[in-house]
Formats: C-alpha cells, sequence, structure tokens
C-alpha cells in the first residue's frame, strides 16, 4: 500500500441498518465529509468497523441477525457480500477486526454483556471463540501503540481505557467520557491518537498524543458527520480519496 493520504468514516445512521462512509477533510480526523452515494450500501446490520488486508482489499465487519457479517471491497466503491463469519456465540454487538503479530486477523465482540475474541485468516472461518476481559465490558476497541496493546470499552455508561500487562488488561483511565463505543485510532503519521464516543447522539471526539497514560482531551463534536453512531476508521490513499471525494 503507498503512503496513507486520508481516512474514510463507517458509521451506523440514524435509521437501523443503514451503514454510511464519511471522508476526512484531508488528514483531518476532525472533520468529516459523509459520502452522499453511501446512504444504502450495505444495508441489514450496524456497529460497522473497517480493516484492510494485505492484499488491499478493505472488510467491513458489523453485526446482523445475531452475528457478524462481512463485505468486502478492492476500490472502496464497489462492495461484495454480505457473508456470515461464525463466532460461535449469539447476539454478537460491535465486532472489530486487528491484525495478529503471527499472522491472520483477531476478531474481537460483545455478547451477553461480555467480550469475546476469535482468530482468522480469511473472514470465512473463525476458532472457538475464548474470553477477552476477565469482567463484564462492552463494544470493546483495540489499540497496538508504542509497543503495547491498549483496550477501550464501556462500563456503565462511561469509557474505559486499559493496557495489556503480563497477558491481562490492567486499568490506565476510567471515565474517560460517556459513551457506549469509542471508535479508536491514529492520525496519519502517527503522532496523535482519536477517540470518537458514541453518545446516543452523535459522536464525541477526544485526542491525545500521550496514548499510554490516558490523558484524553474533548474536542469540538461540529465536524462529526450528523447523526453518527459507532463506526470505524481505516486510512486511504491518495488515489482512493480522490476517488472517494467525488462523493462527498
Amino acid at each position: 500500500m503507498t503512503e496513507p493520504f486520508g481516512l474514510l468514516l463507517a458509521f451506523s445512521g440514524a435509521d437501523a441498518g443503514d451503514i454510511r462512509f464519511a471522508l476526512s477533510e484531508g488528514a483531518d480526523a476532525l472533520r468529516w465529509r459523509v459520502l452522499r452515494d453511501s446512504a444504502g450500501v450495505l444495508r441489514g446490520a450496524s456497529d460497522p468497523f473497517l480493516i484492510r488486508g494485505d492484499d488491499g482489499v478493505i472488510r467491513c465487519l458489523a453485526a446482523g441477525d445475531g452475528g457478524v457479517r462481512v463485505w468486502s471491497s478492492a476500490d472502496l466503491e464497489t462492495w461484495s457480500g454480505p457473508h456470515p463469519l461464525p463466532v460461535g456465540v449469539p447476539g454478537v454487538r460491535a465486532p472489530k477486526a486487528y491484525r495478529e503479530e503471527g499472522g491472520g486477523f483477531r476478531v474481537v465482540f460483545t455478547a451477553g454483556g461480555r467480550a469475546g475474541s476469535v482468530h482468522t485468516t480469511d473472514f470465512v472461518t473463525a476458532t472457538a471463540p475464548a474470553p477477552l476481559l476477565d469482567r463484564a465490558g462492552e463494544d470493546v476497541a483495540l489499540l497496538r501503540a508504542n509497543g503495547a496493546e491498549h483496550c477501550f470499552y464501556a462500563d456503565g455508561g462511561e469509557l474505559v481505557q486499559q493496557r495489556r500487562d503480563a497477558g491481562s488488561f490492567v486499568d490506565v483511565r476510567r471515565g474517560i467520557g460517556g459513551g457506549e463505543a469509542a471508535v479508536v485510532f491514529a492520525g496519519l503519521g502517527g503522532r496523535t491518537w482519536y477517540l470518537l464516543a458514541d453518545t446516543g447522539e452523535g459522536l464525541r471526539p477526544y485526542v491525545t498524543r500521550v496514548i499510554g497514560t490516558g490523558a484524553w482531551q474533548p474536542a469540538s463534536p461540529d465536524g462529526m458527520p450528523p447523526g453518527a453512531r459507532r463506526g470505524g476508521v481505516v486510512t486511504v490513499t491518495e488515489d482512493e480519496f480522490k476517488r472517494l471525494e467525488a462523493h462527498a
């Protein structure tokens, strides 16, 4: 993949089962333009998450019909699918995928108020589910930064950040802000990290330059897509950005 040029956000719209897309204003992760042609492209699911594979194909994971559904796109304009990814438990919410250091992907999700995960190499088959946290936690998101793995989840209406230490997650900060879910990602250049919290009325952004301390600062939500809920972010190349910009 060539150098990242911008960011693409997939999010749940106001209507149930409506996944939409927004493009960053250049490299600015605090200002987004909703792609007008994205309404109704991916339907019948919610809680979308985007990840790019080694082959350059971008997959959108989402929760639908009690399980994980997966769409694929090589150009971000046409999508194939969805097909199911069996994770072995019912009532799955907020599925997200992350690269494993040894190859393949770890898919994390919430089911029955608990966080679980499976391993997949092809987004078609998966290992048996395993617990991710040693306590209840909703809408789990992971982030690897500065050599450490961080975990974010919702607990009683507030967001919690943890860091993996000796195989277990330990608290870094509790009460980052109110919200049901968090979209967590690195900005272009990798010097700033962003957290978009789902407040139920829209996404509220937080920013930090010191990821390990949990020192998140609230930012203005004025540039967020109106009514956006939950979601996931992936980097795009200059060519992809310019093609998507034509739909903004």
